[in-house]
């Protein structure tokens, strides 16, 4: 709908839980998994993705940035984190501001909440590692190592306890799958 947004990679897309009266919608720019474009940060739509603004999260281009992940508290449709190359932030005003809560040096290319409570994350690294966090990205802790490559995280509504993680090797095909079912203190190979 716009020709004029300064790149074309969108690694995210946020749809909050009231789109049809607020028209609002979250892009996080750049290309998070090949990297053919690097980011500007985050835009906002309030037209339906007719025209986007920039947030306060707004990176240069030259600087090479990345957002990584966008992540939308389901009971609070201004509140959203993201994952970066240079940290995590977190905006509580629909992204007019965004305050740094963490850049103790983890790039976390996937972060998901629990079902039912936003302040209990898991996040996986670019390395193949999992983390976790109970004070809503503020602290975390490594729950899983797996010297790999790259990881995925899955979680599930029907059972908050558990949590996947899907790990590629170093030749970017599969290297295992695990399964934690303790809230992601403890995982398991599953295949």
């Amino acid at each position: 709908l716009s020709d004029h947004i300064e790149v074309i990679g969108v690694s995210n897309i946020i749809v909050p839980s009231d789109y049809e009266t607020s028209n609002t919608l979250y892009i996080s720019t750049g290309d998070r998994d090949g990297f053919d474009t690097r980011s500007t940060g985050v835009l906002k739509s309030t037209d339906r993705g007719t025209t986007w603004n920039t947030t306060s999260l707004s990176f240069q281009i030259v600087n090479s940035e990345m957002v990584y992940q966008l992540l939308l508290n389901p009971s609070d449709n201004n509140h959203l984190l993201a994952s970066t190359s240079s940290g995590i932030y977190s905006t509580t005003d629909g992204g007019n501001n965004w305050e740094l809560i963490n850049n103790q040096g983890i790039s976390l290319i996937d972060i998901k909440a629990k079902p039912g409570d936003f302040s209990t994350l898991f996040g996986a690294s670019e390395n193949g590692d999992v983390y976790k966090s109970t004070d809503m990205g503020t602290s975390w802790v490594k729950t899983l190592d797996t010297d790999q490559r790259r990881t995925m995280i899955a979680v599930s509504a029907q059972d908050e306890n558990r949590v996947y993680a899907v790990v590629s090797n170093n030749e970017y095909g599969l290297h295992k799958i695990y399964k934690s079912i303790d809230v992601g203190e403890s995982f398991t190979e599953v295949f």
